[in-house]
């Protein structure tokens, strides 16, 4: 299923993701789950002169990066939750979140804020945001993440953040998502 719908994805993404990588100037990508981790199925490299670096098809932890939290946070909590259950929580680096209740706690402040952050968790050298991608059924099919060299982007978040939100979606429009309006109360 992963391989369906990132050829969707990967379809009508590219083009956004390069105006991505304009509006934040680093490396920008594309990731969908395939079994309990990401796999790059597109990479926009950003024009800094040092850049975070990995190739299509590399895998990275849901736990460890924004983009496999992104997924996560797009998930309903009772799916979410099975599927957090399922992971071996393995630590990269001394910043990596290693339990279930440290990985839900920082969910839901991405879900309060809008976009995923990742500090150092998975490479200690990186920062990145991310923000999951949704069908025209509403389930989250793909994420996206602006990664880059910790001391630059970590400042950075507040304005990158906000991007990667617009990003994704307008990448989920493409692909059919039309979110139920919110009425003020």
């Amino acid at each position: 299923m992963a391989a369906v719908h990132s050829t969707d994805v990967a379809d009508v993404a590219p083009e956004l993701l390069r105006v991505l990588v304009q509006q934040t100037r680093e490396t920008v990508s594309l990731g969908v789950l395939s079994g309990d981790e990401m796999v790059f199925v597109h990479r926009e490299r950003g024009p800094q002169a040092v850049s975070v670096n990995a190739e299509l098809g590399a895998r990275r932890p849901l736990h460890a990066t924004s983009v496999g939290k992104a997924y996560l946070s797009g998930l309903d909590t009772r799916e979410r939750a099975d599927l957090i259950r399922t992971l071996q929580l393995a630590p990269f680096t001394p910043q990596t979140l290693i339990t279930t209740d440290d990985l839900e706690r920082d969910i839901a402040k991405a879900q309060a804020r809008g976009w995923t952050e990742e500090h150092g968790e998975f490479d200690i050298a990186s920062a990145c945001c991310g923000a999951p991608i949704f069908d025209h059924t509403g389930r989250v099919v793909a994420a996206i993440s602006v990664a880059g060299l910790k001391d630059r982007v970590e400042p950075a978040l507040d304005r990158l953040g906000p991007l990667v939100v617009a990003t994704a979606d307008a990448i989920s429009r493409r692909l059919g998502h039309n979110p139920a309006p919110t009425y003020p109360t």
